[in-house]
């Protein structure tokens, strides 16, 4: 429809205007530095992500990457840990989902990080 594509290059158009896929790429790579410190953590077998898009594994054993039994619902605790936090993302099993917008501030993403290695700290005991 001609009003939805006027509408989608308004907004690349806006998005090209504004820098910001370089600033979800700047952005992304401290969100990824920050989380790559939860590595250390007992429970955290994989950092990864792209742009401001990230994920944390949460495994029982990080060396052979084992998965916790899904009746623990490790995933889902630490979501409701950081949820009282006041923090609030997506989770997909044992993985703890991150997508902050654009306009997020470095300062975010640092308490951002800090919740969820909290987060993880309270549930698995690390």
């Amino acid at each position: 429809h001609p009003v939805a594509c006027a509408v989608a290059n308004a907004n690349l158009d806006l998005i090209e205007r504004e820098g910001l896929r370089q600033r979800a790429a700047d952005m992304g790579a401290h969100l990824r530095r920050q989380l790559a410190t939860l590595s250390s953590l007992s429970h955290v077998g994989e950092v990864r992500g792209i742009g401001l898009m990230a994920a944390v594994e949460l495994v029982a054993d990080p060396a052979t990457r084992e998965e916790f039994p899904p009746a623990d619902k490790v995933g889902p605790r630490v979501h409701a840990a950081t949820q009282a936090r006041g923090m609030f993302s997506r989770l997909r099993g044992d993985v703890y989902n991150l997508a902050p917008c654009y306009s997020v501030e470095t300062a975010q993403l640092d308490a951002m990080v800090e919740i969820l290695g909290e987060s993880i700290r309270e549930v698995t005991g690390a």
